[in-house]
């Protein structure tokens, strides 16, 4: 009921604001009412009601701890916005006063320097230990491990070199203070790393369940909806059917609701959306949903994730059919014109991977490989705006593809580099399959029968044709499965 707390907590800040020196008479009162009534103002998208008061709280506040929450909510509004390095600067600029500073340029070296003293750190301490931690008592800590949460998604949307520096003080932070609910999101968090970026499928898999396990001990349901995000959107998919994640990404959004994590319960539900696409979700049924959710963003001005939803809205209304030119990301949803340019203005390379990937879906499903493969290039580019995201595996399986099928029309030697490029796809196809062959085997056995096929193996080709579409049905991936029976009619015909 955010409208109806915003309504009393203003009336409570114009009572005070009668008494003369209210903020030197009654402080605590009066920071308690303006902290309580900014995050209400943008709970419910009011966001110049909400800055007003974010300043005057900077101007009287007597310290960093009590103005922390403060910037939360500041950091939340400008993610709401679009606006990810202003939540990030402000993020970091927190962070250095309780003691966290990051480098502002990260690179490798940054990285692995990091990964070396979080593996000591983690050196002999297994699930049951990490569990057993005790609670985190240090307050500027604590709010410090809270700011690092706030500002993660906005590093991996906008900054996604900081990503691996920031899941790493996570969880050092943890082992050297204790437990805290964000000690969770740590969790999960590294466990993205190793999946997303060492290919340690099975030990991050682990992490995962751990940040799910801890997250049940401590009772921490104001933190469960971002805690979601690791192992259900960034985690599992790797290890287990990508299904198994849709029922948990759509619950979270009334707990998010219900606990003032908006940004995370619209994080969820579009991450929801993406993945019943991906998966062979029926088509018109997705649609229908993604739109009402869009709609939800739409009221809580969550201008992100509803444009991060409309992109593949636009996509699946292309596939239905309703859009002029069936490539083009331009029509009911979005406008893909409008959006690249947006995009390229406020730095969000989520949010251009998104269009070259559903162009590259696209330009597959309706034979346009050379635009395919362009768009796979472009995409190929800003994978890590997507670390360790189901939309990886799909990138490289539709690229795989579509390479294969331009370079039977191509002459060399670009059709030897189109083949090398294909070749390597499918490679990582086949070592993802190892973890997760209901999601990966069905998808290399296809690429392997339109190898075959272009390569006049006829034999071989039969074979993995069956072998993609019996898997692909069998794990209930509808659209590849209908995409393997009409690559395999056009092998026979």
């Amino acid at each position: 009921a955010f409208p109806t707390s915003l309504a009393f907590l203003a009336a409570g800040i114009d009572l005070i604001r009668s008494q003369p020196d209210a903020w030197a008479s009654h402080y605590e009162l009066s920071l308690d009412l303006h902290t309580e009534a900014t995050e209400a103002a943008y709970l419910t998208g009011q966001f110049d009601r909400m800055d007003a008061w974010f300043e005057e709280i900077l101007r009287h506040a007597r310290g960093i701890l009590e103005k922390v929450k403060p910037y939360e909510i500041r950091i939340l509004a400008y993610k709401a916005e679009n606006r990810f390095m202003e939540s990030i600067e402000t993020g970091l600029e927190v962070l250095a006063q309780l003691g966290e500073r990051f480098p502002r340029n990260p690179h490798l070296g940054h990285v692995l320097v990091d990964l070396v003293k979080t593996e000591l750190a983690l050196r002999g301490r297994g699930h049951n230990e990490l569990m057993a931690l005790p609670l985190m008592k240090d307050p500027g800590k604590r709010a410090a491990m809270r700011i690092i949460a706030d500002i993660t998604s906005s590093v991996y949307w906008g900054m996604p070199n900081l990503v691996p520096l920031i899941a790493f003080r996570l969880v050092r932070l943890s082992l050297k203070y204790g437990n805290h609910p964000v000690s969770c999101f740590a969790s999960g968090a590294f466990g993205v790393i190793l999946c997303g970026v060492l290919g340690a499928m099975r030990r991050g898999y682990s992490f995962g369940h751990l940040a799910l396990d801890l997250l049940e001990k401590l009772n921490a349901k104001e933190w469960k909806a971002q805690i979601y995000v690791t192992p259900y959107a960034l985690i599992f998919h790797w290890n287990e059917h990508v299904r198994n994640t849709l029922r948990p990404l759509q619950q979270s959004f009334q707990i998010g609701m219900e606990t003032g994590l908006v940004e995370f319960a619209c994080v969820n539900t579009n991450i929801y959306c993406i993945q019943a696409f991906l998966c062979g979700r029926p088509l018109q049924r997705v649609e229908e949903e993604t739109r009402a959710y869009s709609e939800l963003y739409r009221q809580f001005k969550q201008i992100t994730n509803r444009n991060y939803n409309e992109v593949y809205r636009q996509a699946m209304l292309n596939l239905i059919g309703e859009s002029a030119d069936p490539v083009k990301l331009t029509g009911e949803a979005y406008d893909e014109d409008l959006m690249i340019a947006q995009n390229a203005e406020r730095s969000d390379k989520t949010g251009t991977f998104f269009i070259h990937f559903n162009k590259l879906l696209l330009g597959c499903f309706f034979r346009r490989y050379e635009e395919a493969v362009a768009h796979a290039a472009a995409a190929r580019k800003l994978l890590d705006a997507v670390l360790s995201k189901f939309e990886i595996p799909n990138h490289h399986f539709y690229e795989a593809l579509s390479l294969i099928a331009l370079a039977e029309k191509t002459d060399d030697p670009r059709r030897m580099r189109l083949l090398w490029r294909a070749r390597r796809d499918m490679a990582k196809l086949k070592g993802w399959a190892c973890h997760a062959p209901e999601n990966y085997l069905h998808k290399y056995h296809l690429c392997r029968a339109e190898l075959a096929r272009i390569g006049g193996r006829e034999n071989e080709a039969r074979i993995a044709y069956d072998q993609a579409i019996q898997g692909a049905s069998i794990h209930e991936y509808l659209h590849e499965q209908a995409l393997a029976y009409e690559l395999a009619g056009r092998f026979y015909d």
